[in-house]
This record gives structure tokens, C-alpha cells and sequence, in this order.
């Protein structure tokens, strides 16, 4: 049975996913369209993000492995992406680093981020042109943006999981309000039942103690008027 924060994991993970597909057709078109020194890398790359998150999306049961399996082999393969192409890749590169905030967490995740984040230092090794200005701001830029997606993720995450047991909360005081109410609601009918049996009895006795006594009475009055009118009769 997984609790909300396992729950808000696996779908913040299945929507990383998602993301990456579409991610991997825009990486795609962007490799047509420019002309990389060492193409390859960059296809690899692709090519093993499109895997990934298919068998994800298909057997979501194997996601966590695949989450785990994309961190191993995208973080070294971004670093060699960068090695081999220089500045291009580096301008990406920050926009990769919400994967890893989306598909793991904990050591994984700060890992990936930390990775991601400080590649764009690596483009002077590269052995290509490169404007330092271009690069210093870059590099600023993406630690920034590694750092908002890391905050912000996280945040919504924790805010997610605060809801769902705020809510989980509301529905055990709503079930535990209705039993009281079922219970209340069996209580009376029970006493109800067994204070109306012996009131009906009760209230039947006096009855008929009301009635035979009013009889009594009656019999009496009427003894005594006969009793009168006998004496009476005698003297017209």
C-alpha cells in the first residue's frame, strides 16, 4: 500500500516521462537542423531517453529501474555531448536538469542536478570556438535555472504530499463521524424498541385497571339507585 509521498513520486515520475518523450522528438529535430561536430553522442543520447521513458510509460511497474537506469547512462553521456561539441549542447543543457528532479530522488536526484548543472564548464576543454562571455553567462545561467527547478519541484512535491494527508485526514473524520451516526442512529432504535414494548404493556394495564374501575363504579351507582328507588317505591 504506498503512502501519499510514494503516491505524488510515481506520478511526478510517469509526467517526467511523458515530458522526456516529447523532449526526445524536440532533441531530434534539433540535431537535423544543426550541424554537431560528433552527431553520434547526441543520437545515443536520444535514442536511450525515447527507450526509457517508453518502457516506462508501457510497464509502469519498471519506471523506478528506468529512472535509475536514465541517470547512469545520461549524466556521463552529457558530459562526453559537451566534450565533443562544445557551447551548443551547453545551451540545453539546463533544460535537462528538471528530469532528474521529476524521476528520482534523494542522492540520485541531487547527483543528476549537480552534474547537469556544472557540464557547461567543460565546453573550454572541448577544443572548439567558444565566445568566454557567452560561456561565463551560460554557465551562471544554468545553475541558476538547476537551482529554481530543484527549489520549485521540491516544494510542490512536499505541498502535494501535505494535501493528500490534509485530505486523507477530511475522509477518516467524515467515515469516523458517519459510524458515530450509525451507532447513534441503532442505539435509539434499540431503546426505542425496548422501552416502547414494556410502556405498551404498561400503559394496556392501566387501561383496563382504569376501565374495570369505572365498571365498579358504575355497578355501585346503579345498585345504589335501585336500592333508593325500592325504599322510595313503597310510599307514592
Amino acid at each position: 500500500m504506498f503512502n501519499n509521498s510514494s503516491k505524488v513520486e510515481q506520478q511526478l515520475r510517469t509526467t517526467g516521462f511523458k515530458v522526456m518523450l516529447g523532449f526526445a522528438f524536440i532533441i531530434s529535430a534539433i540535431i537535423v537542423m544543426t550541424e554537431l561536430n560528433n552527431p553520434l553522442i547526441a543520437w545515443v543520447i536520444t535514442f536511450t531517453w525515447f527507450i526509457l521513458a517508453a518502457i516506462a510509460l508501457i510497464r509502469p511497474k519498471y519506471n523506478h529501474w528506468c529512472a535509475k537506469s536514465w541517470v547512469l547512462i545520461s549524466v556521463p553521456l552529457a558530459l562526453i555531448l559537451i566534450l565533443s561539441n562544445g557551447l551548443i549542447p551547453a545551451t540545453l543543457i539546463s533544460l535537462a536538469t528538471i528530469f532528474p528532479v521529476m524521476l528520482v530522488k534523494h542522492y540520485w536526484r541531487l547527483f543528476a542536478v549537480i552534474i547537469f548543472a556544472s557540464s557547461t564548464v567543460l565546453v573550454p576543454f572541448a577544443d572548439l570556438p567558444y565566445e568566454k562571455a557567452i560561456w561565463l553567462r551560460l554557465s551562471i545561467s544554468n545553475a541558476i535555472v538547476a537551482i529554481m527547478v530543484l527549489a520549485l519541484v521540491s516544494f510542490l512535491e512536499k505541498a502535494l504530499v501535505a494535501s493528500l494527508d490534509k485530505s486523507d485526514e477530511m475522509k477518516k473524520a467524515l467515515m469516523r463521524e458517519r459510524e458515530a451516526n450509525q451507532t447513534q442512529s441503532k442505539f435509539l432504535a434499540t431503546m426505542s424498541h425496548k422501552i416502547r414494548t414494556p410502556m405498551n404493556g404498561i400503559l394496556g394495564f392501566l387501561d383496563v385497571t382504569l376501565s374495570t374501575d369505572l365498571l365498579e363504579q358504575q355497578r355501585l351507582h346503579l345498585e345504589k339507585n335501585q336500592m333508593f328507588w325500592r325504599c322510595v317505591a313503597p310510599y307514592p
